[in-house]
C-alpha cells in the first residue's frame, strides 16, 4: 500500500524516456567493450594487431657495400637511437652464424641436403612458444623456421621435384641433420624444427646453440648487427615513421599500414566507448532528475505518511526496490539485446574465418553491472536525503 501510494503520481513518458537513455547508454558501452575483446581474441591467435607488434629492421645495401666487401651494419648509437623513440618498447639484435652450416632430411627415398644460415634473437621477441628452447650440447637443436619457406616447398619445389607436400605437424616429426663446420672441425648433429613464425622471415635457433658454436667453430668474425627486431607499442607513430625515411632504414611496409589502420580501430573503438560512456552520464543525470521529479510529486503523501509515524528508513526501501527492478530490468534488456548483437557478429566472423568466443565476456558483464550498481548507489544516496529533509 505504501509503495502504491508514494508511487501513484510518477510521469510514465520521463519514466520512458530515462529508462529507455539508459538502456542504450549501457547497451552502447558493453557492445563496444565485447567488441573489443572479440577483437582481442583474434589477436591472440592470430597476429597481434591490437598489442605490441614487431619490426624487423635493416640498413640498405649499396654499390659501396658490394664493391668494398664492407657490410651494412648498425652501430651502438644507431641502437640506442632506437630506444629513445616513445613507439619502440624494446630493441632485439639478430645475432648470425660465424660457420658453414649444413642441414637435410630424409624425404621418401632422397635425403636433401643444402647449406644453411642460422640466427638468433632474444626469447621475448619469438611468437612461438617453446618449451626446450634452451640449448645445451648433446641435445638435439631446436629451429623455427617461417612460414613462408613451408608455403615454398609445398607450393614451389615440391611439385616441381615430385616431391609429397608437408604439413607443419608432420614437418615437426621428420628428424633432422645439422652439420657444422670451420675451424677445421666438422660435428654431425640432430636437429627438430619446433614451430614456425610469421613474425621473423630468417631461420632461428636459440642463442645458446650460436654462442656455443660460434666459439668452436667460428671461422670469421662478426662484422656487425646488421638486423634489428622492434618491439613496438604503435608502429603508425610519426616519429617512428620519420625516424625510419631520414634514415633510409628498411622495413616491412604493410606492417606500418597496419598498424595505421590498427590505430584507426582503437580510435574508432575508443571514440563508441566514449560516446556511450557520455549517453550513460546524461541518463544517469536524468534519472536522478526522475528520481527527485517523483520524490516532488509525492511530498503531500511522503510528508503524511512520516507524519503517521512511519521511519524515513521504511519509506526509503520502497523506493530502493523500485529502483532495484528498474535497473534489473534495464541490464537484462541490455544483456539480451547484447546476445541477439554477439550473435550477429559469431555469425559475420565465422564467414570471415575468425574464430572468437560464443559467449559474452565476463568482463563485459562485470563492467555494466558496475554501471548499474552506480545507478543504483546515486539514486538511492539522492532519494535518501530527499526523504531525510522531509522529515524535518
Amino acid at each position: 500500500m505504501i509503495r502504491r501510494l508514494i508511487l501513484s503520481k510518477q510521469s510514465y513518458i520521463q519514466l520512458t524516456v530515462v529508462l529507455f537513455g539508459s538502456l542504450f547508454g549501457l547497451l552502447m558501452v558493453m557492445s563496444s567493450l565485447q567488441i573489443y575483446q572479440d577483437i582481442r581474441s583474434i589477436v591472440d591467435n592470430k597476429k597481434e594487431l591490437i598489442s605490441s607488434q614487431f619490426l624487423v629492421v635493416n640498413k640498405p645495401v649499396s654499390i659501396l657495400n658490394t664493391l668494398s666487401g664492407s657490410a651494412a651494419v648498425f652501430s651502438e648509437e644507431e641502437i640506442e637511437a632506437f630506444k629513445t623513440l616513445k613507439a619502440v618498447e624494446k630493441v632485439g639484435t639478430f645475432k648470425a652464424n660465424q660457420f658453414r652450416a649444413q642441414t637435410g632430411f630424409q624425404l621418401q627415398d632422397k635425403t636433401m641436403m643444402t647449406d644453411m644460415f642460422f640466427e638468433a634473437v632474444p626469447d621475448g621477441f619469438l611468437d612461438v612458444k617453446v618449451s626446450n628452447w634452451n640449448w645445451k650440447p648433446g641435445q638435439p637443436v631446436p629451429i623455427i623456421l617461417p612460414t613462408d619457406y613451408l608455403n615454398l616447398y609445398n607450393f614451389g619445389f615440391a611439385p616441381s621435384q615430385g616431391l609429397p607436400q608437408i604439413s607443419k605437424g608432420t614437418a615437426k616429426l621428420a628428424g633432422l641433420k645439422v652439420i657444422v663446420s670451420g675451424n677445421g672441425q666438422t660435428a654431425e648433429m640432430s636437429g627438430v624444427i619446433a614451430g614456425f613464425t610469421d613474425r621473423i622471415n630468417s631461420i632461428l635457433v636459440p642463442e645458446s646453440f650460436l654462442e656455443e658454436t660460434n666459439k668452436i667453430y667460428g671461422s670469421y668474425k662478426e662484422k656487425g648487427i646488421s638486423r634489428l627486431v622492434l618491439m613496438c607499442n604503435d608502429p603508425s607513430d610519426a616519429q617512428l615513421t620519420e625516424f625510419l625515411e631520414s634514415r633510409g632504414y628498411e622495413t616491412n611496409l604493410e606492417m606500418l599500414k597496419n598498424g595505421k589502420l590498427n590505430a584507426l580501430l582503437k580510435m574508432v573503438l575508443s571514440i563508441v566507448l566514449i560516446i556511450g560512456s557520455v549517453i550513460v552520464l546524461l541518463a544517469i543525470l536524468g534519472f536522478v532528475q526522475y528520481a527527485q521529479l517523483l520524490i516532488s510529486n509525492s511530498n503531500y503523501e511522503i510528508r503524511t505518511l512520516l507524519q503517521l509515524g512511519y521511519r524515513v528508513n521504511t519509506i526509503f526501501k520502497q523506493y530502493l526496490l523500485f529502483y532495484i527492478v528498474l535497473m534489473g530490468l534495464v541490464f537484462v534488456t541490455g544483456t539480451s539485446v547484447l546476445l541477439y548483437i554477439k550473435h550477429l557478429i559469431n555469425g559475420y566472423m565465422s564467414e570471415k574465418n575468425f574464430e572468437v568466443d560464443a559467449t559474452i565476456d565476463p568482463l563485459v558483464l562485470v563492467y555494466g553491472l558496475s554501471l548499474v550498481i552506480v545507478f543504483l548507489i546515486l539514486n538511492a544516496l539522492n532519494t535518501f536525503y530527499r526523504i531525510k529533509q522531509l522529515a524535518k
